[in-house]
């Protein structure tokens, strides 16, 4: 599975894994922008379709090494989903 880590928001970080027997196009971050900050507490995020891709999993982590998480899904079909409670 090729994993991409997406910088988020100043406290917080995005993962999003996509899982493909081969190599998979790069998601991009759609909403809220890469790098914004002063977002809300339970932003929806949404990234670009990876081709080929039929579930994507999605990380937030308060720090950049992921030891610990406060989301992991990895079951979500669309290209979005809302982080309720995300670390301010």
């Amino acid at each position: 599975m090729k994993t991409f880590k997406l910088f988020l928001w100043t406290s917080a970080f995005l993962m999003i894994s996509v899982g493909l027997n081969a190599q998979p196009a790069r998601p991009t971050l759609l909403s809220p922008p890469d790098g914004a900050i002063r977002q809300l507490t339970s932003p929806t995020l949404s990234w670009s379709m990876s081709t080929g891709a039929s579930t994507y999993r999605l990380q937030v982590s308060p720090n950049s090494t992921f030891n610990t998480t406060v989301l992991d899904d990895s079951s979500i079909t669309m290209t979005s989903r809302q982080v309720v409670s995300a670390p301010e």
